[in-house]
């Protein structure tokens, strides 16, 4: 041999490894790749691909790891956390889930920086540096030129909130720092300055 351990023969071939009879596993060598299973009810653990995917529950990873059951689902836990932790997969409906089983919050990063923060109450901050920081929420197209923006900074990077229409390319509503509301107009000069009509009715 080799290795410490090498293990050879045909395609389909079983090596048994035994540490008590109900923990017996198998180590089969086949054609693709090769796979961990229990000795006594030949249920496969994990397969190992010849591309180097990893399968849980499934015989033709189709990824880097790849999870198929009944849910398909991974969990995380930290020495800190206990038994509850994080998981994230796909359910009995075929709905995909990320889920927080602690009494703590979710962050959310980009570029190494922190974003958005879903606290264990389940109020969803959008997360500004500063004050000016732009960050807005858009229901959009993927290249935002329908739908709307909204948030602070979305005109530029001063703090006001701003409901801005994509389709029409103007803001729609402005709220400054002082707090002056304009409507079709991003420079209010008064409480509430608009441009265009009012109507009012008692």
């Amino acid at each position: 041999p080799g290795q410490k351990i090498q293990l050879s023969g045909a395609a389909d071939s079983t090596h048994h490894f035994y540490h008590s009879t109900a923990d017996d596993f198998d180590i089969v060598n086949y054609s693709t790749g090769f796979k961990f299973q229990h000795h006594t009810s030949g249920t496969q653990m994990t397969v190992l691909g010849s591309s180097g995917n990893v399968g849980i529950g499934e015989t033709n990873p189709q990824r880097p790891l790849h999870i198929n059951g009944t849910e398909g689902v991974a969990r995380f836990t930290s020495t800190a956390s206990g038994n509850n932790g994080f998981e994230v997969g796909i359910g009995t409906s075929s709905q995909a889930f990320l889920w927080q089983s602690e009494n703590s919050y979710m962050q959310f990063a980009t570029n190494n920086a922190e974003r958005m923060r879903i606290t264990s109450a389940g109020d969803i901050n959008i997360l500004n540096a500063t004050a000016t920081d732009s960050k807005s929420i858009g229901i959009t197209n993927a290249a935002g030129t329908t739908g709307w923006t909204f948030g602070n900074g979305v005109l530029s990077n001063t703090h006001q909130f701003v409901i801005y229409d994509n389709t029409a390319g103007s803001a729609r509503m402005l709220i400054d720092s002082s707090g002056k509301v304009g409507i079709a107009k991003t420079n209010p000069a008064y409480t509430l300055d608009v441009t265009g009509s009012i109507y009012c009715t008692a």
